[in-house]
């Protein structure tokens, strides 16, 4: 490609005609800036506008691309090897625009879920995080659906790119689209433990983190199947043949019985486990009325929590300090622990010592299936890979 033809071309066949920067921009629905920089160089015709060029000005779309008019002693071979090299170079430049498109989509995205946890955690207001992050996550994805308008336009209504419609491009088009819904898909559903399981007695609360890797597998799960729902959707860009449907079928089918035999050995190890970690401990007392003082102050403490709740008022950790006029109970974590007693036995049975060895086997069988998850996952996007490529 030499450089101004296009833009000289497109300059030398206007004013052969007669006609102003404007005129074009009118026939073209385009303004006469854009005409301007096109006979300037300083930019190209997209390539939804060739075809458009081509018939204003009563050429072909090869003379067009090649810059000049076609001599008649020049061969074919050549003449059309140069335009498929400008044809190529406007297409690699649409599909270039529409990737950083994706990956600013996606970066919004991720932004939007680390806000997410950072406004929770830090500001301890995981509703003004969910809708930061909801925003966030919008505007990627109106970002991505104007990524993927403009690259479709480019392959679909353009009769010189007949066979990329279902081609490569067409594949990329559809990967980055699913990739960015998995992306968004992920972080909604990720981001609802925080707002749901808050404890609304307290003035400011977030769900623990530890709390939450313990519930993370579960929404992990749940994600995994609302984005394999929409990737259907998206999977029309680039429809598949019968053949790579078969193959697309088989697979889904093996990874969903290796994903359930692994969920099943998994739950049935937390299950031992967290059933040894949640064995109560226990509190021995010397004397009876030791054992009664504690439990009169037990009783005293249970009922009036019962009350504090039935009024409204607010909870709060023991030493926690909360600014105005309000009517605060304030939690004993060691009455919280107790789950019975034996008076015959003078001992009081708890899990406060037993909470710690719980929490962490609920941690490590949560990393646990986080791990399982995402190897399973990258075998399966591989594999799926693998077959896309066939």
């Amino acid at each position: 490609m030499t450089k101004n033809s296009i833009g000289s071309f497109l300059a030398a066949l206007r004013k052969a005609r007669g006609m102003t920067q404007q005129e074009v921009a009118d026939r073209l629905n385009v303004s006469n800036k854009t005409v301007s920089k096109w006979e300037r160089d300083e930019g190209y015709p997209e390539i939804t506008m060739i075809p458009a060029l081509a018939e204003l000005f009563d050429v072909t779309a090869d003379e067009i691309l090649r810059g000049e008019r076609l001599a008649r002693e020049e061969s074919v071979e050549k003449a059309t090897a140069k335009a498929g090299k400008q044809l190529r170079f406007l297409l690699n430049r649409a599909m270039t625009r529409f990737k950083n498109l994706s990956y600013a989509a996606m970066a919004l995205i991720f932004t939007g879920f680390n806000a997410m946890l950072t406004i929770s955690y830090a500001a301890y207001r995981p509703v003004i995080g969910l809708g930061v992050m909801l925003a966030l996550t919008a505007a990627g994805g109106m970002v991505q659906m104007i990524a993927v308008n403009g690259a479709l336009s480019v392959l679909r209504d353009n009769e010189l790119l007949e066979e990329e419609k279902h081609g490569p491009q067409a594949v990329s088009i559809a990967r980055h689209a699913r990739t960015t819904l998995t992306m968004a898909v992920f972080t909604v559903v990720l981001s609802l433990p925080l707002v749901i399981y808050n404890d609304p007695h307290f003035v400011s609360s977030v769900l623990r983190f530890g709390d939450y890797l313990r519930l993370l597998p579960w929404f992990l799960l749940l994600a995994a199947a609302l984005s394999a729902l929409g990737a259907g959707i998206v999977r029309r860009v680039a429809p598949l043949n019968a053949e790579a449907r078969r193959q697309r079928k088989a697979l889904n089918k093996k990874f969903a019985v290796i994903l359930l035999a692994v969920a099943v050995g998994t739950g049935i190890g937390y299950v031992g486990a967290r059933h040894w970690a949640a064995l109560p401990d226990s509190i021995k007392f010397a004397s009876r009325e030791e054992m009664n003082r504690f439990l009169d102050k037990y009783i005293q403490y249970k009922h009036q929590k019962e009350l504090a709740r039935s009024q409204g008022w607010i909870f709060a950790d023991e030493g926690e300090y909360i600014p105005g006029d309000f009517q605060v109970f304030y939690v004993q974590h060691r009455l919280e622990k107790v789950v019975g007693w034996d008076r015959e036995k003078l001992e009081v049975y708890t899990v406060e010592k037993n909470a710690t060895q719980a929490s962490a086997v609920d941690q490590v069988f949560a990393a646990l299936c986080c791990v399982e998850l995402a190897v399973i996952g990258a075998i399966y996007l591989r594999k799926r890979g693998k077959l896309a490529k066939q």
